[in-house]
């Protein structure tokens, strides 16, 4: 899952805004600020029960305002860090009360409107975590306006701060699938990062590579693969120098962003960039797993796991099997450690061992290790009903009946296929996107099963069908399917290709030929790499089936015999072996053609017509 990062901090601003305490209460306010000072560093190791208890006393140990609301807003970000988001919104309420009251009496100041923009910024990002949109909005235009007008008066010391509302706004419109307008708020924020001509803290920076990161999330959302990878490595740059200095704070989101590059690599089936950027990742998790054992376990695991898959993609089964012995290795231990609620992880290891088994074929261990996975699916649909845990289940069926296939256990294999569509059918809401493109999913590997037995009147009568549902799935969400589609025409395409090569008839060319064109339209709906090599693949074959022909004008064609054009067609589809049959003779006079045509005649043209 890409994650988005967050811009969220708070300031501490001299007390030369506050009026002189007393002796005494000058030791309170001193013990105050350190306990804060110290609840700041537990924040960023994420200790956040200590946090809480420290920033707790804080905010109780004087009564000046700003104290309190340093302390209070301290204490809402502990509160967010430990999920407790109802005590996060109401601590950081409290700062908001306090630090409205200080602009009621100091409004002038630019730092005290600052901080209650900072207040009004993190209300803004806690409301996003409670899924409050409307609130999180009112809180995060609020503190824009008022970022906005002292950036004008001083750029160089707050337009970094407009940046960083304008980042947590766009991932709040990005959960909300708003992409255009959250681009635009990426954009601006870029921006004025690369334009920023005061200090580069490392703050600053951090808060820059959040929103790079974030900027290539959301390219990815889009489609659109080669700017997402551009934001990514740059992000990722940036990181790498700030984690010289502070590596217990950077070294996880580095984790965290080489995952990101490498699972777009996958998904791009460019598994030969993917693997080093996951092996990167590695890197870092056994790093941060040094300081912090068994918090980053997890991860460890799943990277294992898809630095297998990376490899068993490429066909290097040897380079998969240290990594699935490791996350195998992992999920045991795990097991151990969170016996009611572990299990789970499992479930795309073994199918990703059953794969490489098959790959081995050793299809009788593959299969067990199938079993188990939907086993484990199975019981998990129990308790879980999200779709997303639900067509998991017609995956794995769909996984072993390919490995029927590739056992040529045809019956088994049918089966399965038939399972996946049964349950498709059994679906909350069998009328869903992802009902509907997992049946569309079962029907082509049923279609394949029935080429690899021959039956291909089956294979055609579910390839077209599951094709017809993809094609709706595109008209509704072209962004989503059109790939799919297009690859789908392309194989299509392929197969009619075939067909056409061994009977060349005008049947067989329109289907062959229509299909990789619509391949091509299909293509066009979508960016990146993956699509522009599918068009490559594609153009060779329109090629093939559209030779380039010279158009006449019907006036300006010369006479000639209707036995001259039929030969011209026939060389103009005709493959190279069947070119050893014989051509008739043109005819050798070239008198006028008489009204009356002997049969002998109409006979010879019957002949060439055919």
């Amino acid at each position: 899952m890409l994650q988005r990062f967050t811009s969220f901090f708070f300031l501490f601003i001299p007390l030369l805004l506050l009026s002189q305490p007393e002796p005494k209460a000058q030791s309170k306010v001193g013990m105050a600020l350190r306990m804060i000072e110290r609840g700041d560093s537990l924040l960023e190791a994420n200790q956040y029960q200590q946090a809480i208890e420290l920033f707790s006393k804080a905010r109780t140990a004087t009564d000046l305002l700003e104290i309190r609301a340093m302390a209070a807003t301290g204490l809402g970000s502990a509160y967010r860090g430990a999920k407790d988001y109802t005590q996060a919104e109401n601590s950081h309420l409290e700062a908001l009360q306090l630090r409205r009251s200080a602009v009621s009496s100091t409004g002038i100041l630019p730092a005290v409107q600052e901080n209650l923009a900072v207040t009004l910024n993190n209300l803004g990002i806690v409301c996003r975590d409670m899924k409050a949109t409307k609130r999180a909005k009112d809180y995060f235009t609020e503190s824009l306006e008022i970022r906005r007008k002292l950036a004008e008066k001083d750029p160089k010391k707050y337009s970094s701060n407009v940046a960083a509302t304008l980042n947590n706004y766009a991932n709040l419109l990005s959960d909300n699938s708003d992409l255009v307008t959250a681009e635009k708020l990426y954009q601006e924020a870029y921006e004025i990062y690369q334009n920023y001509t005061g200090t580069k803290t490392p703050r600053m920076l951090a808060e820059k590579s959040a929103t790079i990161n974030n900027l290539a999330a959301l390219y990815v959302s889009k489609k659109d693969y080669t700017k997402a990878q551009t934001y990514y490595e740059e992000a990722i740059n940036i990181t790498e120098e700030l984690s010289e200095e502070r590596p217990e704070i950077f070294e996880p989101n580095l984790m965290t962003m080489c995952t990101n590059v490498a699972t777009l690599f996958s998904d791009l089936k460019e598994y030969n960039n993917a693997i080093p950027f996951f092996i990167k990742a590695l890197y870092y998790c056994n790093k941060v797993l040094g300081r912090t054992p068994d918090v980053y376990l997890t991860d460890l695991q799943l990277l294992h796991n898809d630095i297998a898959v990376a490899y068993l993609n490429l066909g290097d089964l040897d380079g998969a099997k240290e990594h699935l012995k490791e996350a195998e290795d992992l999920c045991e231990y795990l097991t151990k450690i969170y016996p009611d609620r572990y299990p789970t992880g499992f479930m795309a290891l073994y199918e990703n061992i059953g794969y490489y088994h098959a790959a081995r074929k050793d299809f009788t261990t593959s299969i067990d290790y199938y079993q188990k996975s939907l086993k484990l699916r199975q019981e998990l649909l129990k308790t879980e009903k999200s779709e997303e845990v639900y067509f998991k289940l017609p995956m794995t069926y769909m996984s072993m009946g390919n490995v029927y296939v590739a056992n040529q256990d045809f019956k088994n294999a049918e089966e399965m296929f038939t399972l996946a569509l049964q349950a498709c059918e059994n679906a909350k809401n069998p009328d869903s996107d992802n009902a509907l493109f997992y049946t569309y999913k079962s029907l082509e590997s049923m279609g394949n099963m029935y080429l690899n037995e021959k039956q291909l009147k089956k294979a055609e009568t579910n390839w077209y069908q599951g094709y017809r549902i993809l094609e709706d799935l595109v008209k509704k969400k072209p962004n989503i399917y059109a790939f799919d589609a297009a690859e789908f025409s392309y194989n299509l395409g392929k197969y009619n290709l075939s067909k056409w090569r061994e009977h060349p008839n005008k049947t067989n060319y329109e289907q062959a030929n229509g299909l990789f064109e619509q391949a091509i339209v299909y293509a066009n709906k979508v960016k990146g790499p993956k699509s522009d090599k599918l068009k490559e693949l594609t153009k060779p074959f329109l090629l093939e089936l559209n030779p380039p022909v010279e158009e006449v004008k019907e006036e300006e064609k010369p006479a000639k015999t209707k036995k001259e054009k039929t030969d011209k067609e026939v060389d103009e589809v005709r493959p190279a072996k069947e070119e050893k049959i014989e051509k008739q003779a043109p005819a050798k006079s070239e008198k006028p053609v008489k009204e009356e045509k002997s049969k002998k005649e109409k006979k010879a043209k019957d002949t060439e017509d055919k």
